[in-house]
């Protein structure tokens, strides 16, 4: 799918994107939840959050 409103995103960046929609955008739970994924990367939080911040639940980056 694609247009106006849709992200491509990877499985890790939509594994992330998940896991902060489901901590109710606790950053720091997320984090945790995913610490010991090895297929979860920094470009991959980084990609997640940009989307996340459109996210009714984003509260800011702490």
């Amino acid at each position: 799918m694609s247009g106006p409103g849709f992200v491509s995103l990877s499985r890790p960046e939509y594994k992330v994107l998940k896991q902060l929609i489901g901590s109710g955008g606790d950053l720091e739970a997320a984090r945790a939840a995913l610490r010991r994924g090895p297929s979860v990367s920094d470009a991959d939080w980084r990609s997640a959050l940009e989307v996340f911040k459109h996210h009714r639940s984003y509260r800011g980056e702490s």
